[in-house]
């Protein structure tokens, strides 16, 4: 929000530093170079500095209102460590998956896949085993079909 000066010509203007009078059009003092201001343009910065102030102390206010309350809890892991030790891949899972990449490799290029997108160091362990196997058992299948 931009804010209109009104600039009256042939008003002298009395520099707040020294005291000598200067013309309306002047922005700095002739005398000692300090910078003039009119009265309607002191007025706006008066009210200027006056609501930044008051919205700083406002701002103030409600930072303290905010350091004196409780801190929120944002994330609570209530896993016992056992249960954070616990294997990401049971072992019947992976035996399970194994034996049907064998009768069916696309299971195990499936998993293995779907497994290697998962964070866990163990999870994309067992993606790993499993998409190799399961390209492996795949290219048995090919070429015993060609051999025949």
């Amino acid at each position: 929000m931009e804010k209109e000066i009104t600039i009256f010509k042939d008003v002298d203007m009395l520099c707040p530093k020294c005291g000598t009078e200067n013309t309306e059009q002047a922005e700095t003092c002739v005398n000692c170079n300090e910078r003039l201001v009119s009265e309607d343009a002191q007025a706006v910065q008066a009210a200027d500095m006056e609501m930044h102030q008051q919205a700083s102390h406002e701002s103030m206010e409600s930072d303290h209102a905010q350091s004196q309350r409780s801190p929120r809890i944002t994330h609570v892991d209530i896993q016992s460590d056992q249960a954070q030790d616990k294997p990401v891949v049971s072992s019947g899972l992976n035996i399970g998956i194994i034996i049907a990449t064998i009768i069916f490799p696309i299971v195990g290029i499936a998993m293995g896949f779907t497994y290697l997108r998962k964070e866990h160091p163990g999870a994309k362990q067992a993606g790993k085993t499993w998409l190799i196997l399961g390209v492996v058992v795949f290219l048995i299948n090919i070429l015993m079909i060609s051999l025949d």
